[in-house]
C-alpha cells in the first residue's frame, strides 16, 4: 500500500491519490466517470494558466511535462494504468478546462510459462 491506496485500484487508488498533488490545492481539477475502467480528469482553473490569461498572454506549453507526469504517476499506482492525453496547451481546448487526461486500465496480457528442461 502507498499513502493507504491499495494497489491495482484505478477507480479509487489514483481518483484519491490524484486529490493528494500539490496541484490540488491550487487549482480547481475535475473527474468524469466513463465506466468501471477509465475516468478523465480535467485541471478546470490552473493557477499559472489562469495568470497567462489574465496578463493577455498565450497559454503556456506545458504539454510535455503534463504527459511526463501524470502517465509515471499513474504507472505508481497501477502499472496498468494507460495515460491519453485529450487535450493541453498550448493546444485549443474548451473554457471549462485547460488540460484534460484520461486514464485507463489495461488488460493484463496473458503470461505462457513454459518449463525449461
Amino acid at each position: 500500500m502507498v499513502f493507504g491506496l491499495r494497489r491495482s485500484v484505478i477507480r479509487w487508488g489514483l481518483k484519491k491519490a490524484l486529490n493528494f498533488r500539490m496541484y490540488s490545492l491550487t487549482n480547481t481539477q475535475s473527474i468524469v466517470d466513463e465506466g468501471p475502467k477509465s475516468f478523465v480528469f480535467q485541471m478546470n482553473e490552473c493557477r499559472v494558466q489562469t495568470a497567462r490569461v489574465r496578463k493577455k498572454l498565450d497559454d503556456y506549453p506545458c504539454n510535455s511535462a503534463g504527459l511526463v507526469a501524470y502517465t509515471y504517476f499513474a504507472r505508481a499506482i497501477d502499472p496498468r494504468i494507460k495515460t491519453q492525453c485529450i487535450g493541453w496547451p498550448p493546444d485549443d481546448h474548451p473554457a471549462d478546462w485547460f488540460c484534460a487526461w484520461r486514464f485507463s486500465l489495461e488488460e493484463i496480457q496473458s503470461i505462457e510459462i513454459q518449463k525449461i528442461a
